[in-house]
């Protein structure tokens, strides 16, 4: 009696199997999300350097506008655009601007007997970006006061003294952290020059 010979199966692999096609699509995912964060991030600084930099040029330039005259000056939208301010990309109608991290922005020139105060308020923008910008600069040597209002409008004031002609001790990213630990929006920042 004679076997028959059995068929062996011949196959050949072609292709990922399921379990390898997950593993690679994980890795791919893994690599694409940290690739987005790090942009995130580099974005988020980015828009802080852009505010840091509208706020110092916007203050030096209403320094030269006012003169020390004795005035009170309040400037937003169309008229923060006009003096040269901000550029025109940042106002939204007539009475609005925004800052490039979001939050509506105004400028005050506020005379006062023995000083002259220039300062930038944001209003409502995001906690990160509150952070960041208050810190980075509260280090200018023209600072002389930080205030910040957290969600539910409790003030926290960073001053030497009341609209003091000196400048503030560098505030932390700490320290404000601290103030809108809670919060999930800054309702306002308020950076007073001298």
């Amino acid at each position: 009696m004679c076997k028959k010979p059995s068929a062996q199966k011949t196959t050949s692999k072609h292709g990922f199997n399921l379990i390898e096609s997950a593993i690679i699509l994980a890795i791919v995912g893994l690599v694409i999300g940290g690739i987005w964060i790090a942009a995130a991030t580099v974005n988020k600084k980015n828009l802080v350097n852009k505010d840091s930099q509208l706020i110092l040029t916007a203050i030096t330039r209403l320094q030269s506008l006012t003169n020390h005259q004795a005035t009170t000056m309040n400037v937003n939208g169309a008229t923060a655009v006009s003096l040269g301010l901000i550029p025109a990309e940042l106002q939204k109608g007539a009475t609005n601007a925004y800052s490039y991290t979001g939050g509506t922005i105004n400028f005050a020139y506020t005379p006062s007997a023995s000083n002259v105060l220039w300062s930038v308020s944001f209003y409502e923008f995001p906690v990160w970006a509150c952070i960041e910008l208050g810190s980075r600069i509260s280090t200018s040597s023209r600072v002389s006061y930080i205030g910040i209002s957290d969600e539910g409008w409790s003030l926290h004031e960073f001053q030497n003294t009341p609209f003091s002609l000196s400048h503030i001790t560098p505030v932390t990213p700490a320290q404000i952290s601290s103030v809108l630990s809670t919060s999930s929006i800054c309702n306002e920042l308020t950076i007073g020059f001298f």
